[in-house]
């Protein structure tokens, strides 16, 4: 089972982008920061592995994921700017959580 999952175009974007920001760490880990109006957040960090951790190695870049968010939210996609229609890269769970996040809003979901 793969727990990160990427097109070809996500994939030469993202080492495109790895490369101008002179990022030379072969090790992303995908956070979970938190629920949004729109769901799950997760964000990208520079890190090491650690024994909680599930690996899915995508062009040569090991991607950690701690087995528990893999448990949680199934496989994440990466998607381009191109793919998502936001203007960057962006993660989506495989598994979404019913509500969507909106609790978390004070004035609801736009």
């Amino acid at each position: 089972m793969s727990i990160v999952k990427m097109s070809e175009k996500a994939t030469v974007e993202f080492m495109q982008f790895l490369k101008d920001n002179e990022v030379t760490a072969n090790e992303v880990r995908i956070h979970f920061a938190g629920n949004g109006c729109g769901g799950p957040v997760f964000n990208l960090v520079l890190d090491t592995k650690k024994e909680t951790d599930n690996t899915e190695v995508v062009d040569g870049l090991t991607f950690l994921v701690d087995k528990a968010i893999t448990d949680e939210f199934g496989a994440l996609t990466i998607l381009c700017a191109e793919e998502n229609g936001r203007g960057g890269f962006s993660i989506e769970p495989e598994i979404k959580p019913a509500g969507g996040g909106c609790s978390s809003c004070g004035g609801g979901c736009h």
